[in-house]
């Protein structure tokens, strides 16, 4: 029942100092969603910026959601002018990630802090998060709201948990960006021993850094060097499509979330719908969707603890087909957008009442 309009920056950042053109032309299309049309504003280059916000003010809006801090500037200038209320959802903690690296300050983590300042209500998609914002001494801390994030349907997922995950040779998979924060390091490094111990056994890497292919090429020379004589039996997929991606999760044995941190974990959730068995830490939002009913639960940064791990996943599937059985039915169970988007409407017109 609202109008929208979505703007945008697909391959650009309104504060990146060299921001590229991202291939195709910036402006605005519309895309049917339903019986609605949504208004798109692509931004691909800093000559687009001023043209958004001309469309985004000719639109008229009511509220502004920004869904990344280093956009805060775009959106801060449209609240100012028009007197608009906004919401930030906290798609990434910057502090949080700050911390776990042992660095004191970078400029996304300075961007967030504006943004979480400026912002008329915040978004936490898990309590994990709220609970380090308040923590953290968050001005006006009633401006937090949990709404958990929703998950697409997946066609095939429901028939994908009927489908034996032990017969034939054991397949551990992971998926997401190549980043320290979700253990890809360790990924790496446990992998030769679980080779070892399993001749049959083959990895694959989905997903990678498609902002950053200089950083992606030294995670692939670091696993060469690491592995030796096994490297082969890891295939680095790149980013999948959704039904490739979909097709993955069916026949995969083993999903690793070896992350440090996670503020809502989409990607176990999406492995759980597809009755995958799940490896993971309890990091941040990953204590609240699983137990040791429903994963095969590890310490964070630990390549160790990864084997140990896979290890007793793969030497126990009647145990492992249990877990995956209760995490099936937990991924199944309201956590479709149906759901989540009146509680999203909801903050909405709450805002709005206010105004």
């Amino acid at each position: 029942g609202l109008r929208c309009m979505v703007v945008s920056f697909d391959d650009y950042r309104p504060l990146s100092k060299n921001g590229e053109h991202g291939g195709e032309h910036s402006g605005e299309h519309s895309e049917q969603s339903g019986e609605h049309s949504i208004a798109i504003v692509r931004v691909l280059d800093p000559s687009a910026l001023a043209e958004a916000t001309a469309r985004v003010a000719s639109f008229a809006p009511q509220l502004v959601h920004v869904h990344h801090d280093m956009l805060w500037d775009f959106a801060a200038t449209l609240c100012q002018r028009h007197g608009l209320a906004s919401v930030l959802t906290v798609h990434t903690l910057q502090s949080e990630q700050n911390r776990l690296r042992a660095i004191a300050s970078t400029h996304s983590s300075q961007a967030q802090r504006r943004a979480l300042g400026e912002a008329s209500a915040i978004h936490a998609p898990s309590q994990a998060v709220a609970t380090l914002l308040r923590e953290g001494g968050m001005r006006a801390p009633e401006r937090i709201h949990v709404i958990r994030l929703g998950v697409s349907s997946w066609p095939e997922a429901t028939r994908a948990f009927a489908e034996d995950r032990f017969a034939g040779q054991p397949l551990l998979i992971f998926v997401g960006r190549f980043a320290d924060m979700n253990g890809f390091a360790q990924f790496l490094e446990a992998l030769p021993e679980l080779f070892r111990a399993y001749p049959g056994l083959r990895a694959r890497a989905a997903g990678g850094l498609p902002d950053n292919p200089r950083a992606e090429r030294r995670w692939h020379k670091r696993w060469r060097k690491l592995a030796g004589d096994v490297s082969e039996r890891l295939d680095f997929a790149g980013w999948l499509s959704r039904d490739e991606l979909s097709s993955l999760y069916r026949r995969a044995t083993v999903l690793l979330v070896p992350s440090w941190f996670e503020t809502f974990a989409q990607v176990p959730l999406e492995g759980m719908l597809h009755g995958t068995p799940l490896v993971c830490t309890r990091a941040g939002a990953l204590a609240e969707l699983v137990d040791e009913e429903s994963a095969m639960l590890i310490e964070a940064h630990s390549a160790h603890a990864i084997v140990e791990g896979v290890t007793r996943t793969l030497d126990d599937p009647g145990s492992a087909n249990q877990r995956r059985a209760h995490a099936f039915s937990i991924a199944h169970e309201g956590y479709d957008w149906d759901h989540r988007i009146g509680e999203i409407v909801a903050l909405y017109q709450s805002l709005l009442r206010r105004a």
